[in-house]
């Protein structure tokens, strides 16, 4: 695959795009949140980018991981933060 873009919005979905083709509108929306979604960050899983997980953060108080390659989206896991997520960002541990 290509390279992707994320983004999120007042519509409380995630959308990705394909920049090269962005003019057609996104390829796949991620659906799950329930209020705005306020950031997105990609990480690779493995050598190569043929893995690789998103998260999104949002105003209804949760980061969801995405499998971005997945058919539907792949909704991989819901973190519950007892607050609006205004960002988010990945880091080694």
């Amino acid at each position: 695959g290509g390279m992707l873009l994320a983004s999120g919005g007042a519509d409380w979905e995630v959308n990705l795009w394909d920049p090269q083709r962005a003019e057609i509108g996104p390829v796949k929306r991620l659906s799950g949140h329930s209020y705005a979604v306020r950031c997105v960050a990609f990480e690779e899983v493995d050598a190569g980018g043929a893995g690789m997980l998103l998260a999104s953060g949002s105003d209804d108080e949760t980061v969801r991981l995405w499998d971005p390659r997945a058919k539907g989206g792949g909704k991989v896991k819901t973190l519950q933060c007892g607050s609006p997520v205004l960002c988010c960002c990945w880091g080694t541990g």
